[in-house]
């Protein structure tokens, strides 16, 4: 499974319930299932540091990306690893 990075980078501010602002960065991704898997699966990731974004390019997903779910499921994780 590969991850394709874009160099898009998002950013928005919210207000937390106890008004306090916050800023949420995300970089725009797609995600690729095989070497004949052309669909559009985009989704976002999160950024910790809007200054540190990734490289564009191709990138494979870590172990430390994967997380069981509460009916022991695999899923992806909030922090992925790449």
């Amino acid at each position: 499974m590969k991850i394709q990075i874009s160099s898009e980078v998002d950013s928005r501010e919210i207000t937390k319930k106890d008004g306090e602002r916050m800023t949420i960065v995300n970089q725009v991704a797609r995600l690729f299932f095989g070497p004949d898997d052309f669909r559009n699966r985009m989704f976002n990731v999160s950024l910790e540091d809007a200054n540190r974004p990734y490289a564009a390019g191709f990138y494979t997903l870590g172990p430390k990306s994967f997380v069981t779910n509460e009916y022991d499921r695999l899923s992806l994780g909030y922090d992925l690893e790449l």
